[in-house]
């Protein structure tokens, strides 16, 4: 790029100046070389040379262009077959979180009052100021790190996650909330990835009835500085890596989100509001969480992994209630299909579940009208489906039929 600078470019400025008095542009945003991926230049003769089309056939245009969007120009491009691998996942992820709201049978616009919806509004809008502003400055790569880090943390690892259960009840707010944000997330990615971005359109727009033609006829984005809650952005920052010292925490000692502990103790950190301790006790699937005073300023958690007979009935309810959910995907079951169940458990488990009261979740999650509880040793006939699986080593059978409404 430098040659061209001193060469085409220049050319160009000095012809238009000789002839019109005016110059042909009035910056130009150019890119370092690019070389093969140990950094040789790429030639022919050495057999190292990826052909455009070539590159555009295997790997497609948007990998392509979302790769040399999040380069920084100022550096040299090193490029492989290898090269783009991250830029494929997240467009599969963008891709993915499209694909959640297709299964939507219908969203109306609905004006939230949930806070994990406020924030993911205000980073909307701080994602678009910053976009924007990157963009003005020519900073292309800038803009593009956070629009993918914006889709990739906070969209599909952050808020998703948060409202998986009101996606699943079909909760007007989050439905309304995520279809605003991915809307204005593709708008703001199309001038990067053109391709994938359309077809997102047109398959929201044939599903909801959009009006513009095509995403790239839709006005940018404007962010609005009242929609930007900062202090609620630093508070869920702060939330979101408790969450995680509390997830790595739990993997440490290898036990399962899906069982429940009494407690955390947190340190490090200024106590948070009953609104976003109650958020982490839910995520993190806990009784309760401490906050203690420590002069260390890193965050750091403490576990309580004492399990009594009434966490330990919590934490094989979720997980019969999974395997169930698992034996019904495989059986190509729908969410809204009711099952009648029968589960064949040892005498602890069904003992546990039973003096706790944990049959009712069991039969809420897997959508279970009629539901029994049967002894290992117990014939069960008339069942179209069955699975057999472990859950600490305690063997568990699944059948189950469809009931036709």
């Amino acid at each position: 790029m430098p040659g061209q600078y001193r060469g085409w470019f220049n050319a160009l400025f000095w012809a238009s100046v000789a002839i019109t008095e005016e110059g042909p542009f009035k910056a130009i945003l150019g890119y370092e070389t690019v070389k093969d991926e140990n950094g040789r230049e790429m030639h022919k003769s050495l057999g190292n040379a990826i052909w455009a089309k070539e590159a555009l056939e295997k790997i497609g245009a948007d990998p392509l262009r979302l790769t040399f969007c999040l380069h920084d120009p100022d550096k040299e491009l090193w490029f492989g077959w290898n090269t783009p691998k991250d830029a494929i996942t997240a467009l599969n992820v963008l891709w993915n979180l499209g694909q959640l709201l297709i299964e939507v049978k219908q969203i109306k616009k609905n004006k939230s009052a949930n806070l994990i919806d406020k924030w993911i509004i205000s980073r909307l809008n701080t994602t678009i100021k910053e976009t924007t502003q990157s963009l003005e400055k020519f900073k292309p790569h800038l803009a593009a790190k956070t629009i993918v880090s914006f889709w990739l943390d906070e969209l599909s690892r952050g808020y998703i996650q948060f409202i998986r259960e009101r996606l699943g009840e079909q909760d007007k707010e989050a439905l309304s909330t995520f279809f605003e944000v991915y809307l204005n997330l593709i708008k703001l990615c199309s001038p990067m990835i053109p391709f994938i971005t359309e077809l997102i359109y047109q398959n929201l727009k044939e599903k909801f009835g959009l009006k513009q033609e095509s995403i790239h006829l839709c006005e940018w984005p404007k962010y609005d500085e009242k929609m930007i809650d900062e202090k609620l952005e630093q508070e869920m920052s702060v939330m979101r890596q408790i969450i995680e010292k509390i997830m790595a925490a739990r993997a440490e000692v290898k036990i399962n989100v899906r069982w429940p502990l009494a407690a955390a103790e947190v340190s490090g950190i200024e106590i948070l509001n009953n609104e976003l301790q109650e958020l982490i006790k839910k995520q993190c699937n806990l009784k309760k969480i401490i906050f203690k005073k420590s002069k260390e300023k890193e965050i750091s958690v403490k576990l309580d992994t004492k399990m009594s007979d009434e966490l330990e009935a919590e934490g094989f309810a979720r997980e019969i209630a999974r395997r169930v959910q698992e034996a019904r995907k495989k059986a190509s079951l729908r969410v809204g299909d009711k099952i009648e169940l029968v589960l064949q458990l040892n005498k602890k488990i069904a003992s546990l579940l039973e003096k706790f009261e944990q049959t009712d979740y069991i039969e809420q999650k897997t959508n279970a009208v009629k539901f029994e509880i049967a002894d290992l040793k117990k014939e069960i006939k008339g069942y179209k489906n069955k699975a057999e699986d472990k859950i600490r080593d305690d063997a568990i059978v699944i059948f189950f039929n469809k009931i036709n409404s």
